[in-house]
């Protein structure tokens, strides 16, 4: 594993940057009391969550050491998210509103095309997986499988946050 790689740290960091407006939402949702906030928080929040899946996938084949063969996959994943970024800010595309939960906090409504942005956050986080977890499984044992699993493992949380979507469709409500 190349530990303090330049690129692999840019990746990582596109991808941590890429899910802090959701983190900052979540956050802050209990105290805030406008619903317009609310919905420009999740807005901003849902443009760039396809955005955290390429830029994780960037990481992922970097970390393989396959960056070269997958990098049209890798960029084309960034220039998708970077369209998402702009039409679910400034639109209702993937955020149409806001409602109360009775947790004590807002929570977006799925506006239209929320499933188009699910669906290519998905198609972008894919790729990366399916090779982590070849790699992880094949690998010889090895410290570099066991990191490779560790990472595997943490991108796996990452994402099990994806669960949320089901509450922008009132699922469970």
């Amino acid at each position: 594993v190349m530990r303090g790689e330049p690129v692999l740290r840019a990746w990582m960091l596109l991808h941590f940057i890429s899910l802090m407006p959701y983190s900052l939402t979540m956050m802050l949702g209990p105290s805030t009391v406008s619903p317009a906030a609310a919905q420009t928080m999740f807005r901003v929040a849902a443009a760039f969550i396809p955005m955290a899946a390429a830029a994780g996938a960037g990481f992922q084949f970097r970390l393989l050491g396959r960056e070269k063969e997958m990098r049209w996959l890798v960029w084309a994943g960034v220039g998708v998210s970077a369209v998402w970024v702009v039409l679910a800010t400034v639109t209702d595309a993937t955020v149409k509103g806001v409602y109360w939960l009775p947790a004590g906090l807002w929570y977006a409504n799925a506006g239209d095309w929320a499933w188009l942005t699910l669906l290519t956050t998905i198609a972008a986080a894919t790729p990366g997986f399916i090779a982590m977890g070849i790699a992880a499984v094949r690998m010889k044992p090895s410290m570099e499988r066991r990191q490779l699993r560790l990472a595997l493992a943490a991108n796996l949380i990452t994402y099990s946050g994806l669960t949320d979507v089901a509450l922008a469709y009132h699922a469970g409500m």
